[in-house]
């Protein structure tokens, strides 16, 4: 029965139970990302069409995002197992 107990607990602890959203999309100066769910502290890795990490932060909410250093393109936003397309125009 215990082991039971530990698997059900670790299955809960590591269920991504989260959803988020990026807006505007395209962005020129600042993006809001927001987070839906149990508000678990993520990482959140933005990079570009080469795989490069351009952008690393921790979030649980939400966060505003200054893109205005990156070059304009398409950029790929992962936290945890989701990702979502960012294009950054101007």
């Amino acid at each position: 029965a215990n082991n039971s107990t530990v698997s059900t607990s670790l299955s809960k602890v590591y269920k991504s139970d989260f959803s988020f959203r990026v807006y505007p999309n395209p962005v020129g100066t600042k993006a809001v990302v927001v987070i839906d769910g149990d508000y678990k502290e993520r990482e959140m890795v933005v990079t570009n069409l080469l795989g490069e990490t351009v952008y690393k932060t921790d979030v649980s909410t939400g966060h505003i995002m200054d893109v205005t250093p990156f070059a304009p393109g398409i950029y790929s936003i992962k936290i945890d197992n989701k990702t979502k397309r960012l294009v950054v125009a101007r």
